[in-house]
């Protein structure tokens, strides 16, 4: 025989979920943020709307900065493949005998590494794409760091709704509780229904304690991302959602256009994997090393100077880097499938994506609003005080109350999530409103 789920199972499980959800992130960014807290705390000065808070938040958030300097290093290292190699010094001398004579040798060379067939610009290009690369990376994260903002400052606003309610049921059973103990006696039904009443209101009250840890979660999460204070933060959270229509062509021809991550990452993999063949076939040229060259004889007392030039090279009787350039022929091939099989699947992705996200909206829209069902529950409470009906309709009210709101702003996340799943693929997140 099964065992009866608790009524409020689900709501046990979605709090769970999303305070494990708040400590991960939190802990991710503890620990990528050892010494920026302190740092970072007032970056974000000049944050007037939801807007500007978004984009303090992206720019300052570990993940991203840590991105960023990556794409530092990536570009000093264009420096170091544009150096001229410096010239090469070379000599040797030798002594001996000859016919009861001395012998001295002495030879120098200095010769100059050059390189032909276009290595220093082929390294340059490598280097460039590498860096192009790297910044495609970095936009990955404004992407994900502007999508857990934008959940973050909406669930600021729901956990408000969540309390605001969670606070009045609490003080609901605190005024019933005390009508109950003002009575001389009570009846066995009376009894019953009080130390129900108190069961209820101790779950409401455990229900509010998770709510207040999930606040204090987002509160530090704005506060190392942004270094503002969470009072200040809520200044700037909406009111509600604004659900635009989307109508985002998701043609493989179309998605040619879009500059999100999703797609620039494979395609600065495609850059990178030609401009290594460039580099690959550069290398099949031999690196010729020439200059000036003097050698000094000495013969008892007679010494023969000499002039001339150095010069020496790579034979290319072995190879001639075939092996390389049909290596990196390979990556090139696999770059442009990668790219292709990327953009087919963004197109068949973003359907179901817009699909799934009008689906959610359409059902959001439809749903009663809470200051409709707020109304409802005030004349619901009112019925119970004059003893129309039972004590159960009315805790199950309460609980249906919550658990609407709950569900209703879970639907919202996916929505907003999958909105803004959306905006990163086309590449306008940055210049998006939450």
């Amino acid at each position: 025989m099964n065992k009866p789920q608790s009524p409020n199972s689900d709501f046990q499980k979605v709090s769970n979920k999303r305070i494990t959800a708040s400590l991960l992130i939190f802990l991710e960014l503890l620990i990528s943020t050892s010494s920026f807290a302190d740092s970072n705390i007032g970056a974000c000065t000049t944050v007037t709307d939801s807007k500007s808070l978004l984009r303090c938040a992206i720019e300052n958030h570990p993940d991203v900065l840590q991105a960023k300097r990556s794409l530092d290093q990536s570009i000093k290292k264009q420096e170091l493949a544009s150096q001229i190699p410096n010239p090469q010094l070379s000599g040797r001398t030798l002594f001996g005998q000859s016919l009861g004579d001395s012998i001295v040798e002495t030879e120098v060379s200095l010769v100059q590494p050059i390189f032909i067939g276009g290595t220093i610009s082929s390294r340059v290009e490598q280097t460039e794409a590498q860096s192009l690369e790297i910044g495609a990376q970095v936009l990955s994260q404004k992407e994900k760091a502007a999508r857990l903002t934008v959940g973050q400052i909406h669930r600021t606003r729901q956990l408000n709704v969540e309390l605001e309610i969670t606070n009045e049921t609490i003080e609901t059973f605190n005024k019933i509780l005390k009508q109950f103990r003002s009575k001389v006696t009570l009846s066995p039904e009376q009894k019953a229904s009080l130390n129900v009443f108190e069961m209820v209101r101790s779950d409401f009250i455990l229900r509010r304690s998770q709510m207040l840890r999930e606040k204090e979660q987002i509160s530090l999460f704005f506060n190392i991302s942004t270094g503002i204070q969470f009072s200040d933060i809520q200044k700037f959270v909406p009111n509600s959602v604004s659900w635009p229509n989307i109508t985002f062509p998701t043609s493989k021809e179309d998605l040619n256009q879009y500059s999100g991550s999703a797609l620039q990452i494979p395609r600065m993999d495609l850059k990178v994997a030609q401009a290594t063949h460039e580099l690959a076939k550069s290398n099949s040229w031999p690196t010729i090393r020439v200059g000036p060259s003097f050698s000094f004889n000495q013969q008892g007392g007679v010494r023969y100077p000499n002039y001339g030039f150095s010069l020496s090279f790579d034979l290319p009787i072995f190879n001639v880097n075939g092996g390389g350039r049909s290596y990196t022929r390979a990556g090139i091939a696999r770059a442009e499938g990668n790219l292709e099989m990327k953009v087919k699947n963004l197109s068949a992705g973003m359907k179901q994506l817009i699909k799934n996200y009008t689906i959610t909206v359409d059902a959001l829209k439809n749903a009663s609003s809470m200051s409709t069902l707020t109304s409802k529950h005030h004349k619901l409470e009112s019925l119970f005080i004059r003893g129309l009906i039972s004590p159960a309709l009315v805790i199950e009210a309460h609980r249906q109350m919550l658990d609407y709101a709950i569900n209703k702003h879970s639907q919202e996340q996916r929505a907003l999530e999958l909105l803004w799943t959306l905006y990163a693929i086309r590449g306008t997140i940055m210049e998006e409103t939450p």
